[in-house]
């Protein structure tokens, strides 16, 4: 079963044209018809977003925004913990997967938990009133990328945490101590993401480490479903607002 489901969103993924005129309606035409099927294939290749959540400091009464929140899968990871805070807010532009957040919600009583649906580069709960932000592979689809991450520091009380996991690559002259990847690695990986409207982007890392001091950052590169060569390369980062 969990082949042939892999097969149909394969399908969807590589036969099926993204239509509409907005980003919302091209996020729902490219989601919509694989939504049910989302997180089971997702689990297999979204690299390094298990370990960055369960490494956020979560506290009692602490606020949570996780951008680009998709199905809300990323609260399961915590789901011990989800009880204990004060307020969890959902933000996503995809009905689609919204819809299947709120059955998720519905499904473990989670009645602090608030699902918006927005574009996160504009939406804001406020200034100084969150106390942890997460984008967890959704960077890569926000067209204004730097702008996302600039609410969310807006959002953050002073220490606060941003966690971040994503694709990427990294830049021709990559920061001391940062991985460089091979041109056609780069080139490869860009052109096949392209296709679906995920932009792999060189400058993630680094604004992200200029605009927060870095607790931990890891890089790495592993397979995705069904292409055992080259390796996708992804990071993992928590950062602190200063």
């Amino acid at each position: 079963m969990s082949l042939w489901n892999d097969m149909k969103v394969l399908y969807e993924v590589n036969c099926k044209a993204i239509r509409g005129d907005t980003h919302a309606e091209r996020l729902d035409s490219f989601y919509g018809p694989q939504a049910s099927l989302y997180d089971g294939f997702r689990e297999k290749f979204l690299h390094g977003r298990r370990e960055m959540v369960t490494r956020l400091p979560f506290k009692a009464e602490s606020i949570w925004v996780d951008l680009g929140c998709g199905t809300g899968s990323n609260l399961e990871y915590v789901a011990e913990r989800v009880p204990e805070l004060k307020q969890v807010y959902l933000v996503d532009l995809s009905e689609s997967l919204l819809g299947i957040a709120r059955k998720r919600i519905e499904r473990q009583r989670w009645s602090h938990v608030t699902v918006i649906r927005d574009d996160v580069s504009r939406w804001t709960l406020g200034e100084n009133v969150a106390d942890i932000v997460t984008f967890s592979y959704s960077l890569t689809m926000i067209p204004d990328w730097f702008d996302a991450i600039s609410q969310a520091e807006r959002m953050l009380k002073p220490g606060g945490v941003i966690g971040v996991a994503d694709f990427y690559v990294s830049r021709k002259y990559p920061d001391a101590g940062r991985v460089k990847h091979r041109r056609w690695v780069k080139a490869w990986w860009k052109y096949f993401f392209a296709r679906d409207n995920v932009r792999l982007n060189e400058d993630h890392v680094p604004f992200l480490e200029r605009r927060f001091e870095t607790v931990w950052l890891e890089e790495g590169q592993r397979t995705i479903p069904y292409i055992p060569f080259p390796k996708v390369p992804y990071y993992s980062f928590i950062g602190k607002k200063r």
